[in-house]
């Protein structure tokens, strides 16, 4: 399960072990709280991140789609 380390504590994680998704996002974690983010950088579920941390994720995001892509298809 590929996890980034960011600024600050800010964690991006693809989980592998999920079952039974078919929108590929990424789960955010920060200071306990949890949010999960598709490729596109929407949010999808969990606590909301303050702004200067969900535009960082955001950012990651953007430049890194088509690595992300790229695990996801090996793995889902």
């Amino acid at each position: 399960m590929p996890t980034i380390y960011m600024n600050d504590g800010l964690v991006i994680r693809l989980n592998y072990n999920e079952k039974g998704h078919n929108k590929k996002h990424v789960h955010v974690f920060y200071h306990g709280q949890e949010a999960v983010y598709d490729f596109n950088g929407e949010q999808l579920a969990g606590s909301k991140l303050p702004k200067k941390k969900e535009k960082e994720v955001k950012l990651y995001l953007s430049h890194h789609r088509s690595y992300l892509e790229e695990l996801w298809k090996g793995h889902y």
